[in-house]
């Protein structure tokens, strides 16, 4: 992280300031003095452009978070000034979570000395500044995690950039929306674009904030990047339809917009006033857009037999992407324009359900399902409807298969039947991934009256997957308690150890892809006590990443492993200890990668059973690894330890520093010397995790290097520790330190401090 200049002529690195941030801030720049203003986290820097060098730093307080925005310099009539926005996710604490009335605006002048702050602003994670004729602007709302209630936070504010104060304040409070991140300035009006689920234009008059007009999109327009200003035309990303937005807002206008945030220089995100050019009403076009808008199904007549599934049924489905435009409730609105939108795990290889339980048993004859067409492809291709049978679905005779499906409403009919639930098993879209389906509505048409439905008998579905069948009866709120046997005290805990390591080594053993081993998978279904044999979802608070969907994770089982060893000792049965050293002796012989030396285990990495290869690529050790586990894998084969200890080195990011990133490739080397601009993430814990190996393999075989690795971690650490408590912070640059971490580093030495002589 940190600023980077590039030579005009080669376009090679010219100078490079180093600094940690959680995003990057566009810097203003004084093209006539050469100096450069930059924000990175907790600082705001003056750098002279000509080499590089920081002519001064100042520390800012809380909220301290640079994210994604500019810089803005100031220098007119008005003065010369360095405007600044902040955000941050905490409170001035450092700890308690604060994303919400929690951003800054404050202007420095040019030797960086504070003129006036404004905190407590309800201002977002990537708000912009925008500055025009004497006057500082920044939007106001939340998004990225921040929810705002009430409307005191409707307002946009204009302050004096002299003395911070407001000059005017624009009342938005009877307007729906959620965040206004970009407010640019042109024809002397500010034009505020606001986010939520239908988008405004707001144009407000830049002398005395008046609102002259609102234009609604009647639609959701918004983007990561801001808007920008050219010719009389608003011009705004609009990633939920791919593509442009333009509004006409003005005319006799032929300014261009000449940087992203206006004036690539000074940042203002401002288009100096344009003789002639005057604002007209608001209108919008649409360019470059694949799909205007997602093609919701056309209007159908009304059918006198739907059931009315918002109040007679209850609609339940196995996933879905979790935003407040993407609800199962939309199924049943009556509203085609509203829908439910389905994950990105592809639906042939996981299939998701939607699922329609009715109050009373109905007797049924159709089921139309309206999906959509978005970013020019129809969200709906291959789906299977079935009826429930008792407590269990008639799988072996569906109500309707739809195959290739080209029309976005499809209306299945059957001979009536007698049901209380039906479930649709959606199966593929016409997407190159597979996955993202979207359905609209689902409608339901009761038989006529009198009629008799056939009887249903239970049967599985032919591919239903155990876990699959799992999703659904936890969707309808039918959740399965495991164990099944009752705990019996009177067996002890030995029994129940025993039990579980025997069920292990007879049904979770590497059985699948082309290579067997005697490595434990990592999951099993219960019930079966089989790999499901598809991706699982996350349960909360994990991430995907953070498992091994499709193998073992050796991190995992340190402690199994362990404890397999002391079941023989009990028991007096070898066979538990030898499984042990089986599972170790092929993991160490056919899974450290060639290239560095590393183990694909940890936080990221595992072996994938499947294709007997790494599973995810990053190294990240998981927690401290026990002395004895380290003698242990040393008995059965020194030269693979000898080789995640070397590998340890593709941590280091920089070999002068010793700086280095807890994330390390596991399948290419770091060169020697190590490439420009990357990035530490040198977490106290983390060393120690290293050194303990480090050490460890010094006394296995005196080779110094790994002692003189040891010490310049150590080293490094004390070079950052910082006043009062004197430990390293979370990481260079930050002002924190976390007393786990510190612990961790701790115990780490002790335990190879016991190693040297």
């Amino acid at each position: 992280n940190g600023l980077h200049a590039l030579s005009a002529d080669t376009g090679e690195e010219a100078w490079w300031v180093q600094a940690k941030g959680a995003g990057g801030v566009t810097p203003c720049v004084d093209q006539q003095k050469g100096w450069v203003f930059y924000q990175t986290d907790g600082k705001l820097m003056k750098v002279r452009a000509a080499d590089g060098h920081v002519l001064k730093s100042v520390d800012v307080s809380r909220p301290r978070t640079c994210v994604s925005w500019n810089t803005v310099l100031v220098n007119d009539r008005h003065g010369y000034y360095v405007a600044t926005y902040w955000f941050d996710f905490y409170d001035k604490d450092g700890k308690t979570k604060k994303m919400e009335w929690n951003s800054a605006v404050r202007v420095h002048d040019a030797e960086l000395n504070l003129v006036w702050e404004r905190t407590a602003l309800p201002a977002a994670k990537k708000s912009t500044l925008t500055y025009a004729d004497g006057k500082l602007v920044v939007g106001t709302g939340g998004h990225w995690g921040a929810v705002y209630t009430g409307s005191d936070w409707k307002y946009i504010a204009a302050y004096s950039i002299q003395t911070g104060e407001e000059v005017w304040k624009c009342d938005l409070s009877k307007y729906d929306y959620k965040a206004i991140i970009n407010v640019p300035y042109a024809y002397g009006r500010f034009w505020a674009e606001s986010w939520g689920a239908t988008s405004f234009l707001f144009r407000i008059n830049g002398a005395t904030g008046a609102l002259e007009e609102a234009y609604d999109y009647k639609a959701s327009v918004s983007s990561c990047a801001p808007c920008s200003v050219a010719c009389g035309k608003v011009l705004s990303g609009d990633l939920g339809r791919d593509g442009i937005v333009v509004t006409e807002i003005a005319e006799n206008s032929t300014a261009e917009w000449p940087g992203p945030f206006g004036d690539p220089q000074t940042n203002t995100y401002a288009l100096a006033d344009e003789p002639g050019a005057r604002p007209v009403p608001m209108r919008e076009l649409y360019v470059g857009v694949r799909t205007a808008k997602p093609s919701a199904p056309p209007p159908r007549k009304p059918n006198p037999n739907a059931i009315a599934l918002a109040k007679e049924a209850r609609v339940f489905a196995t996933e879905g992407l979790s935003n407040a435009e993407s609800k199962v409730e939309h199924l049943t609105d009556g509203n085609p324009a509203t829908f439910w939108h389905g994950s990105g795990t592809p639906l042939p290889q996981s299939p998701a359900n939607i699922l329609v339980l009715f109050s009373k048993p109905e007797t049924i004859c159709e089921v139309t399902i309206a999906s959509q067409v978005f970013k020019e492809v129809l969200r709906l291709k291959d789906f299977e409807v079935y009826a429930r049978s008792g407590q269990d679905w008639a799988g072996a005779t569906p109500l309707a298969v739809v195959k290739d499906c080209k029309d976005v409403t499809v209306t299945c009919a059957f001979d009536p039947v007698t049901t209380d639930a039906v479930r649709v098993r959606l199966r593929d879209t016409w997407r190159p991934d597979h996955a993202y389906p979207r359905v609209c509505e689902i409608e339901v048409a009761r038989a006529e009256p009198g009629v008799r439905g056939r009887q249903l008998q239970p049967s599985p579905i032919a591919d239903e997957a155990e876990y699959e069948r799992l999703l659904c009866d936890w969707a309808m709120g039918i959740k399965r308690q495991y164990p099944g046997a009752t705990f019996e005290p009177d067996k002890g805990y030995l029994h129940y150890a025993r039990t579980f390591v025997d069920a292990m080594l007879a049904k979770g053993t590497d059985i699948y892809g082309d290579a067997h081993s005697p490595m434990l998978v990592s999951i099993l279904m219960l019930p079966s006590q089989k790999h499901p044999g598809q991706p699982l979802a996350s349960v909360p608070g994990q991430r995907t990443g953070d498992r091994a969907p499709f193998g073992g994770n050796l991190f995992h089982d340190v402690m199994l492993l362990q404890a397999m060893d002391l079941l023989s000792a009990v028991t007096g049965e070898p066979k538990y200890k030898a499984a042990a050293d089986a599972y170790l002796r092929y993991f160490l012989e056919h899974c450290p990668r060639k290239e560095t030396g590393l183990f694909p285990w940890g936080e990221h990495a595992h072996w994938d059973f499947f294709k007997d290869a790494p599973g995810h690529t990053i190294h990240e050790y998981l927690g401290g690894i026990p002395l004895s586990f380290w003698e242990r894998l040393w008995r059965l084969k020194p030269e693979a330890v000898v080789g995640e200890a070397n590998g340890l080195i593709n941590h280091v990011v920089d070999l002068e520093t010793f700086a280095w990133n807890r994330h390390a490739d596991i399948t290419k080397p770091l060169s020697d010397p190590r490439p420009k601009g990357l990035s530490p993430a040198d977490f106290p814990r983390h060393g120690g995790f290293y050194v303990l190996p480090w050490t460890f393999v010094h006394s296995k075989t005196k080779d110094p290097k790994y002692l003189d690795w040891s010490l310049r971690a150590i080293e490094h650490h004390w070079r950052l520790k910082k006043a009062p408590l004197n430990l390293p912070p979370i990481t260079a640059g930050a002002n924190q330190a976390n007393m786990e971490s510190a612990f961790s580093l701790a115990i780490s030495l002790l335990e190879a401090a016991a190693l040297l002589p």
